[in-house]
C-alpha cells in the first residue's frame, strides 16, 4: 500500500484558510515553514519562529487580525495567546 505525503508547507499552504489581510499572490514567510512550528506545545516559541513573523511585511495586519478575532492558539504577528489576551485585555480597559 503506497500513501502519498506532502510535506509540511504543501500541507499547510492547501490545507488552511488564507486570511482576509493577505493580499492575493502574496506568500507569507510562515506559509513556507512546518505549521507545527507556529503552533508549540505549551506555547514556548523560539527566538527562531519569533524572527519568522519579524521579516514578515504583514506582521503587524497578522498580530491585529489574531487580536481582533480571539485567535487563542498559536504563534500570530510574532505574539504568543498570552500577548495577545494581555493586548485584548488593555483594549477593553481603553474602550
Amino acid at each position: 500500500m503506497t500513501t502519498s505525503r506532502q510535506a509540511p508547507q504543501q500541507r499547510w499552504m492547501t490545507t488552511q484558510p488564507v486570511p482576509d489581510f493577505i493580499p492575493h499572490g502574496v506568500t507569507p514567510p510562515c506559509r513556507e515553514e512546518d505549521p507545527e512550528l507556529f503552533f508549540s506545545p505549551g506555547e514556548r516559541y523560539s527566538n527562531e519562529v519569533r524572527a519568522i513573523c519579524h521579516r514578515c511585511p504583514l506582521e503587524s495586519k497578522c498580530a491585529q487580525w489574531a487580536i481582533t478575532s480571539g485567535e487563542q492558539w498559536g504563534l500570530w504577528g510574532g505574539l504568543d495567546p498570552a500577548q495577545r489576551n494581555a493586548l485584548r485585555r488593555q483594549m477593553e480597559l481603553a474602550s
